[in-house]
């Protein structure tokens, strides 16, 4: 099938341009339609808010939506040494008007990589304020700034902000998907699935047999490939955009994996906010819970820890010490309570008791820890030691 069929089964209308390197047709203008699904997330860049939020590299504020590009490379491998060709460039942008331009050149020969190479230059520096990839900052740009050096010409990225969606992607979606592939991603958030997609494992043998034999074999589903995952990455931006502005973006898990990801960042307040989301949906997420326990207590706000320290306890199916040890700690130095704090650290300590009964002495350092609490806070009730504190302290002497 030839690449403008591929393209009309795509979904998009080509329209031919000159200037191409070789014979393979790579250059394509497409009008993306304003449709459900996949196309209309793409779409929803130049829509509403844009890239707003996004967890921007070297940016401080979001360029105007026709100078953000996503860029995608099909290589001959997965280093990034001089043995490696890029020998196909693919890029994508939304124009102001909402048409979808895809362009993509294709070496047909060895020779034709500086052609390649000055293109790309010419239109990121046209339009390249903001650079969108999928593993971009470790293997593509790399990849291209290598070509760039042995070519003896200067990579065009140095003025370039960078979103690489792989990180926030993996963070995001931790634990809902098997693997963070963007082929994976396309199902899972888009529910799209690709009709006839070449594996990228068969990419560089396609390219390379046309190079040698001139037999095209599945170069327009290479092409084609090379389409769906700039149009998915555009979708995939304006998602995680979307989450990390606050909207309501997947299930339980991927906004507890929100909040973690801006309690890493140091953003508590909207991390508290995307740990009660999660809640709302289901009152006993624990990573959610947990999440949310420590954001209330990096914001001082020790009553609200206390609250969700105790949702904690009584959502916890299995033993887990932390919201114990949290919850004495609470009571004792910040509401000086050392009669509850006692009390939560008793119930811990018989919990402990009851699991070495069953298991063996699996919880010796918590066991150790919570004694400790334990005789510290009788001293302070004025409470004489226990029989087994006693034995602790005639055994360690």
């Amino acid at each position: 099938m030839k690449t403008a069929d591929r393209l009309r089964v795509f979904g998009v209308a080509p329209i031919p341009r000159k200037n191409q390197i070789d014979t393979i047709p790579l250059e394509t203008h497409v009008v993306h339609p304003m449709v459900d699904g996949l196309r209309g997330a793409a779409l929803d860049l130049y829509r509403g808010h844009g890239l707003a939020g996004a967890p921007l590299k070297g940016a401080s504020t979001i360029p105007c939506i026709e100078d953000i590009v996503c860029l995608d490379v099909e290589s001959t491998g997965l280093g990034t040494g001089p043995g490696t060709v890029p020998f196909l460039v693919g890029l994508a942008w939304v124009e102001t008007s909402g048409r979808l331009v895809v362009e993509q050149r294709m070496m047909g020969r060895f020779d034709a990589e500086p052609a390649m190479l000055d293109w790309l230059t010419e239109t990121l520096q046209a339009r390249g304020k903001l650079i969108i990839t999928y593993n971009g900052s470790t293997y593509d740009l790399p990849l291209l700034e290598s070509r760039y050096v042995l070519h003896r010409r200067a990579a065009p990225f140095g003025g370039c902000s960078h979103l690489d969606c792989i990180w926030p992607a993996r963070q995001l979606w931790k634990g809902t998907v098997d693997d963070a592939s963007l082929g994976t991603l396309e199902r899972s958030v888009f529910g799209h699935t690709r009709p006839r997609d070449l594996p990228g494992s068969m990419i560089p043998g396609v390219w390379t047999r046309y190079v040698r034999t001139g037999d095209r074999g599945r170069l327009d589903d290479v092409l084609a490939h090379n389409v769906e995952d700039l149009v998915t990455l555009l979708g995939l931006a304006s998602v995680i955009a979307s989450a990390h502005r606050g909207e309501k973006v997947g299930g339980v898990q991927v906004q507890s994996n929100l909040g973690w990801m801006r309690m890493r960042r140091g953003v508590q307040h909207r991390a508290v906010d995307a740990f009660q989301r999660a809640l709302a949906v289901e009152p006993a997420h624990l990573p959610a819970l947990r999440g949310l326990a420590r954001a209330f207590r990096k914001l001082g706000e020790r009553d609200e820890e206390r609250t969700v320290l105790v949702r904690w306890i009584d959502a916890e199916k299995d033993f887990d010490p932390l919201p114990y040890e949290a919850l004495a700690k609470n009571l004792e130095h910040h509401m000086k309570d050392y009669a509850d704090a006692l009390r939560v650290t008793e119930d811990a300590l018989s919990i402990v008791a009851r699991r070495f009964a069953l298991q063996g002495d699996i919880d010796r350092e918590v066991r150790a820890r919570l004694e400790h609490r334990r005789a510290r806070l009788r001293r302070r009730i004025g409470l004489g030691a226990t029989r087994e504190e006693r034995g602790i302290v005639r055994g360690s002497a």
